[in-house]
């Protein structure tokens, strides 16, 4: 009687380390951004390399961390705030927080991204109630933020302000109070 209660616990022992190692070998580690993207069928370098980290929801909600604000340049400037959130499907993003596309001299937020499908040579950026269409191939390779301090005007409640960030994150905030 001993030997066999001896005998099913090494086997409930033996099952349940075999059940922990399946479950854990089945867990993958998170890929990176720029290799998501992709798999959403939307271009690889979408986001500068300054991304540290993203979250993404069973609803496919997305928040992505960036170290600090920055602009890259593309056929237009695109800034990119510390974090940007919105709602990730295929060949799109959604209800965007945190990207804004500058056009003549003005800065306006980006509500959605999105692609043709099937695939063209565009990708389209929503502002206000028009797409800006700008050439997919420049979102093939992932750019680096702009090193050099740079200005950035944005709306606020009606009212422009300057906003000067320098490469030692130390900000600088002008008003027209």
């Amino acid at each position: 009687m001993e030997i066999m209660a001896t005998n099913q616990k090494t086997f409930l022992t033996l099952l349940l380390l075999s059940i922990i190692i399946s479950v854990s070998s089945q867990i993958d580690p998170p890929l990176p951004i720029h290799e998501l993207l992709p798999k959403y069928g939307l271009p690889t370098g979408l986001f500068p390399d300054s991304v540290k980290s993203y979250t993404l929801s069973e609803d496919d909600r997305i928040t992505i961390e960036l170290g600090s604000p920055c602009t890259v340049e593309f056929e237009y400037t695109i800034w990119y705030d510390s974090r940007i959130t919105g709602k990730l499907g295929y060949g799109s993003i959604t209800g965007l927080k945190g990207i804004q596309l500058q056009r003549l001299y003005v800065w306006f937020d980006v509500s959605d991204i999105r692609i043709d499908s099937p695939p063209t040579d565009d990708i389209y950026f929503h502002i206000m109630m028009f797409d800006n269409s700008l050439n997919v191939d420049q979102f093939k390779a992932v750019r680096s933020c702009s090193k050099n301090a740079w200005n950035r005007l944005s709306s606020k409640q009606g009212r422009f302000q300057e906003e000067a960030f320098d490469t030692d994150d130390s900000k600088a905030l002008v008003t027209d109070e």
